[in-house]
């Protein structure tokens, strides 16, 4: 080794075997073996070749380039490799504390790309996917800003720490990648979870089917359907209800939606309407020859079906148009006896007084007896003339009080100023026969003498101005024909 001059060590080539420095060297290019000094200063380049030529170094001052071919070993108590700014003194300390008295190797990995440490503090972009082995701690209020989190198997975890417990998100091997997304519901929002109560606001649209095992709605109403085109079913009931839809044992089928004026159709395969749950009762309309219409009535009470088993009370009154076929005492079924009443006015005209004459008639038909009532006729006054028969005509409604035969019975009569005349009330008859349709004609008649040979009005009626024409109350019964 050569003595040194004024500006320091010199050497051929400033390469040296063994250096030993108290304060300071100054240099631009330094090549050592061995280096053991207090202070280095090298404003270039210092280059080592061995792994353990660079010790005992307490202060090393590199302003530009160290290489170091092998390890570069710092010792306690600094531990430290501080980054310093020449012109503004501004320094990046890095510090290693191993606590462990085994040797620790930390890694700085081939990235393939200009890249940053990831710090403690501060904001950071990290790129590029990054793998945890063990599971990471966030702590409280930690609001990280990543674009995507690949948990791998056996955990697939994201546990959330409150300090009082644990809430675990788990995500099983599905064997394929999936995607879900949480929704911007534009506002705060909770996730929907398959245990406990929960409220949800706003519209939840299902484009699959759903299975649930109960629902509670609280406003009352169920949409189906988008904003434009929807059908919502709505319940307002005064307390607790439970409405049960069947099993109808095939399917597809469908709901029935009535409005007021709404039938209900049911289809031609089934025909029938089928209520209760364990016991039913089947209502079974079978598919007639034509569409027919079973109107059911408004009795303005509540009431109950007539059925044709059973014993049943049927109040009210019950009319049928057509007849009724019952049992009878031979087991053969006839027409019900039922019971009919027709009443009015009847006109009856005469020679031996002026005008019509007009009084009440009544008719009443139970099973197929008949029976005609007609009011008196006493207080007309004869015009003078006679005549043999006073004549009215009845027509009923209905065929049903009509006769086939006539009918000649006994009546009493106020026959007037006649032959033999007293003006005293006589032996008469009045005569009822069918006047067609629905018609019944009646004729009344005088017989003076009462005897057989001048019955059927031999005699005449012959009032005058002081002496009644007419005849006393009528009553005829006779047998239907239907």
């Amino acid at each position: 080794m050569t003595t040194p001059s004024p500006l320091g060590f010199v050497t051929k080539d400033n390469e040296f075997s063994n250096v030993a420095i108290n304060n300071n060297l100054s240099t631009r290019t330094l090549t050592l073996q061995t280096l053991n000094v207090t202070n280095v200063n090298v404003s270039n380049t210092l280059t080592t070749t061995n792994t353990q030529t660079v010790s005992n170094v307490h202060n090393l001052t590199v302003s530009n380039t160290l290489e170091v071919d092998g390890q570069l070993i710092f010792t306690s108590p600094s531990n430290q490799i501080v980054f310093e700014n020449l012109k503004t003194k501004a320094s990046i300390t890095l510090e290693c504390q191993p606590s462990s008295v085994l040797p620790l190797t930390y890694m700085v990995p081939d990235v393939g790309v200009n890249s940053s440490f990831v710090m403690a503090d501060g904001n950071q972009t990290i790129n590029g996917v990054k793998t945890f082995m063990s599971t990471p701690v966030f702590p409280a209020g930690f609001s990280p800003s990543l674009a995507t989190i690949t948990l791998t198997s056996p955990m697939n975890q994201i546990t959330l720490n409150n300090g009082a417990g644990n809430i675990i998100l788990t995500g099983p091997n599905t064997g394929t990648n999936w995607t879900y997304t949480i929704p911007d519901t534009g506002t705060n929002s909770h996730f929907v979870m398959t245990d406990s109560d929960q409220t949800i606001t706003g519209s939840m649209t299902f484009t699959a089917g759903q299975n649930i095992s109960s629902i509670r709605l609280t406003g009352n109403s169920l949409t189906f359907g988008a904003t434009a085109n929807a059908i919502t079913i709505m319940a307002a009931p005064s307390g607790d209800r439970t409405y049960f839809l069947p099993d109808v044992g095939f399917s597809p089928t469908q709901f029935v939606l009535l409005t007021q004026t709404d039938a209900i159709s049911i289809p031609a395969t089934s025909n029938q309407l089928i209520l209760g749950g364990t016991t039913t009762t089947t209502l079974n309309a079978p598919a007639p020859v034509s569409s027919q219409t079973y109107t059911i009535p408004d009795v303005k009470t509540n009431s109950s079906f007539m059925m044709l088993d059973g014993a049943q009370t049927a109040p009210g009154v019950k009319t049928f148009s057509n007849g009724i076929l019952l049992p009878t005492t031979g087991g053969t079924a006839t027409n019900f006896q039922y019971y009919e009443v027709n009443t009015g006015t009847v006109g009856f005209t005469c020679g031996a007084f002026s005008g019509t004459q007009t009084v009440n008639y009544y008719l009443v038909r139970v099973g197929r007896s008949v029976t005609l009532v007609v009011a008196p006729l006493t207080s007309v006054v004869g015009n003078g003339s006679s005549d043999k028969f006073i004549v009215g005509t009845i027509t009923p409604s209905s065929n049903r009080f009509q006769l086939t035969n006539t009918i000649i019975v006994g009546a009493s009569v106020l026959p007037g100023n006649f032959a033999t005349g007293t003006g005293v009330i006589s032996v008469g008859f009045v005569q009822v026969s069918n006047g067609g349709g629905n018609a019944i004609q009646i004729s009344v008649g005088v017989n003076i003498k009462d005897t057989p040979d001048n019955f059927l009005g031999n005699a005449s009626f012959a009032g005058s101005g002081s002496t009644n024409v007419g005849f006393f109350g009528l009553s005829v019964s006779w047998y239907a024909p239907n």
